[in-house]
């Protein structure tokens, strides 16, 4: 497979996946706090650099699924689930809001369309101030 017909297959499947995820509501973790707590306090302070990378990992490994990303999330980062499930409704934002501008994840575009377009109901959500949410 050539790059040009690799690029049409990963278009063309972020089309479809965007499609699925529109008809699907995006829900808020039943919480507006659902961070500020020990646990996932610790967890932020811990992983502060790392949290962004391995957070990517399973969104993008779970195709942003809430239970899959939210179960990786708690899995491998430690967090709650009510936490856990802020990020994961973040990560479905991203891919409805943002999914041409994050063909790749860490791109300044995708950042810049995540946090226009997600951070704000991750901050209602979690209870962490944007600027105290691990990068």
């Amino acid at each position: 497979m050539n790059v040009i017909s690799l690029c049409f297959a990963v278009i063309s499947a972020l089309l479809c996946l965007s499609s699925v995820i529109s008809a699907v509501p995006i829900k808020l973790s039943e919480s507006g706090d659902a961070c500020k707590n020990a646990q996932d306090l610790a967890v932020f302070n811990k992983t502060w650099t790392t949290f962004h990378a391995t957070f990517q990992d399973c969104a993008s490994g779970c195709w942003a699924a809430e239970d899959c990303t939210t179960q990786c999330a708690m899995k491998k980062l430690g967090l709650s689930k009510p936490c856990a499930t802020c990020f994961a409704d973040d990560a479905q934002c991203t891919l409805k809001n943002c999914a041409w501008d994050c063909i790749k994840p860490s791109s300044a575009e995708c950042v810049a369309c995540s946090k226009k377009n997600c951070l704000p109901a991750l901050v209602d959500c979690s209870g962490i101030p944007a600027d105290k949410l691990p990068q």
